[in-house]
């Protein structure tokens, strides 16, 4: 390898040039030293080394902090997504009362049930987008894990997100809490930031299956 000439080509050029094989780009990315910066984050994650070790002292240091943030321009409305409103929705539902979470065609699903509810908080502008398609008014329901059919859900996190500014969590609450009594039952609802995504796929689940013996 010390003796070939390597650069940077494009595909569209001529084969004048020596090119890396292989086996050269292999030999080459196991030379450098990734395993020190694996255990580097290995230690930071692990507590084993501070944070400081990597952004320096003077970085996290609140005297630091509170300068930068003093230096800042005043912030500004911002428009787009920064301006809807984003809900945390905590639902609890029976299981056999339902075909499973994901909506589906002619099934009577959780996600079927709480769009369904969410419907009379959209915005005006996708008010009339599902209008102009002939689709039914509903909100969306983003999910963090889905459900099968039977599967019943103590705590299961989905978001909503709005740009209406008049809209509760205690109405969403009402809404759907009053589509499908005894079976689905709302556990919680939080307003969070707009750029907060709590429908982020969980890291885990536990599930409990109970036998009867006759």
């Amino acid at each position: 390898m010390e003796n070939k000439v390597l650069i940077q080509y494009n595909h569209t050029d001529p084969c004048s040039f020596a090119r890396w094989t292989t086996k050269e780009c292999f030999q080459f990315m196991s030379a450098r030293p990734w395993q020190q910066v694996m255990d580097f984050y290995s230690d930071v994650v692990k507590d084993r080394k501070p944070l400081s070790a990597l952004l320096g002292k003077a970085c996290l240091s609140k005297s630091n902090i509170n300068n930068r943030l003093e230096s800042l321009p005043p912030s500004q409305d911002k428009g787009g997504r920064w301006a809807r409103l984003t809900f945390k929705i905590v639902v609890s539902y029976h299981g056999g009362s339902f075909d499973g979470w994901q909506r589906q065609p002619g099934l009577n699903t959780v996600q079927s049930v709480v769009e369904k509810s969410l419907g009379k908080f959209v915005d005006e502008r996708k008010a009339q987008m599902l209008k102009d398609k002939g689709l039914p008014l509903e909100g969306a329901a983003l999910v963090a894990g889905r459900t099968d059919k039977g599967v019943t859900a103590v705590h299961q996190v989905c978001s909503f997100y709005t740009w209406r500014k008049d809209v509760k969590s205690q109405d969403i609450t009402d809404a759907i809490n009053s589509a499908a009594p005894g079976k689905l039952r709302v556990v919680s609802v939080t307003e969070g930031s707009a750029n907060r995504v709590f429908s982020l796929p969980c890291s885990s689940k536990r599930i409990q299956t109970t036998m009867f013996r006759a």
